[in-house]
């Protein structure tokens, strides 16, 4: 059993560390934005650019994010340096880098060698597993589940990769997402993480990734799945119309109440934010926009895939809890340097569950011990060395 990934927590804040048994490389120096880099351009073309940038007016977008950073700045900068200053008391920073370990999992037992074979067939829809298997044939579409509660490895044709114990994973784009509800419905889930890959124009022009339309989010049946008072908790990047969707459009579509919302303020191994604070284009923090599901709003819908209890009103709802979840919150964590990879939030969202909790993540890119997954790379991180 690994420990958990909650280095310290306080009323204003909290320090994460990645799970134990992932494979990370740490940001260790601050970024540079290209805007800073003035000294070591003097070519007459990057003048030009610089001079052009220089007397453009912002755009609405850009006086918006400015306008929600002008209220979040002092608030950020003082939750940071007690996070930081506790870390540093406790010893924590700076960071060792860790060594490169096998991928993501909270258990890091693994059962013996290989003893079972799978041939997969187009219309296998679930694959139960208790132990290392090799398996022959494609995984996409597939609901496929660790019963064990240590990690197995599954190999197939191209990898061999690390599944944690008692965990659960469906692997498709989004248009196929209608074929994982079935497994989905029978459980109602208490936390659902979703790291949409947001539309940017650098997405678009670079094709990193698949990004997703507005139209395909509101669509995703969370009022089917979440439990009663259930958490939805969706990362956004730094651009307010991002936030303002989530907010105004998102939720509400999903029967979901902001509660909550928190920032991931980044820093080096040496505890140095990774971009500076006031840069114009990058900020050394991220979103995290917090909701919670309300049945009442479905109350004029008789849906047989409502609790019992909740079409009676008998509901807990997190807000009841002893626990209350803060609105505004902040947690420190060193990213990595792989695009996009995102702290485990379980540890961290533990004191606001029930006991022992159904946990989901959409748009994952890798798993965690007793969780269900959903993406298109969902096993982009699972990868072993052989």
């Amino acid at each position: 059993m690994s420990h958990t990934t909650i280095i310290l927590s306080t009323s204003y804040g909290a320090v994460l560390r990645y799970p134990d048994n992932f494979s990370v490389d740490l940001v260790s120096t601050p970024y540079i934005c290209k805007s800073q880099q003035t000294d070591s351009f003097n070519g007459k073309k990057k003048k030009k650019k610089k001079k052009k940038f220089e007397s453009r007016q912002p755009n609405r977008g850009e006086i918006a994010q400015m306008e929600y950073f002008a209220k979040i700045r002092e608030d950020l900068l003082q939750r940071y340096n007690n996070l930081l200053t506790a870390s540093r008391t406790i010893g924590y920073l700076p960071v060792q880098q860790p060594a490169v370990v096998q991928p993501c999992s909270t258990k890091s037992e693994t059962s013996g060698s290989m003893n079972k074979y799978f041939c997969l067939k187009a219309d296998d829809c679930v694959l139960d597993l208790c132990n290392d298997t090799i398996i022959e044939g494609d995984l996409d579409e597939k609901f496929i589940h660790n019963k064990s509660d240590v990690n197995i490895k599954l190999k197939t044709q191209k990898c061999v990769y690390n599944i944690p114990g008692l965990s659960s994973f469906f692997m498709s784009d989004i248009c196929e997402f209608d074929l994982l509800m079935p497994h989905l419905v029978c459980r109602k889930y208490n936390l659902i993480v979703i790291d949409p890959p947001w539309e940017n124009r650098s997405a678009i022009r670079g094709k990193k990734y698949q990004w997703i339309s507005h139209n395909q989010l509101t669509s995703l049946p969370i009022q089917l799945i979440s439990a009663p008072g259930g958490l939805i908790v969706v990362w956004v990047t730094n651009k307010t119309k991002l936030r303002d969707f989530v907010h105004d459009t998102l939720f509400p579509s999903w029967n979901v109440a902001t509660v909550g919302e928190w920032h991931w303020i980044k820093v080096t191994t040496e505890g140095e934010l990774v971009f500076d604070i006031d840069s114009l284009h990058k900020k050394p923090y991220e979103v995290l926009i917090i909701g919670e599901y309300r049945v009442g709003a479905l109350s004029c819908v008789e849906n047989e895939d409502i609790p019992p209890d909740a079409k009676k009103g008998k509901l807990t709802l997190y807000s009841e809890m002893s626990t209350p979840l803060p609105y505004n919150y902040a947690f420190l964590c060193v990213p990595t340097r792989v695009h996009s990879q995102k702290p485990y939030l379980g540890d961290l969202f533990a004191p606001y569950l029930p006991t022992n909790p159904w946990c989901l993540e959409l748009f994952a890119r890798n798993l965690h011990h007793g969780w269900t997954s959903w993406g298109n790379e969902v096993l982009k991180f699972q990868e072993m060395s052989s």
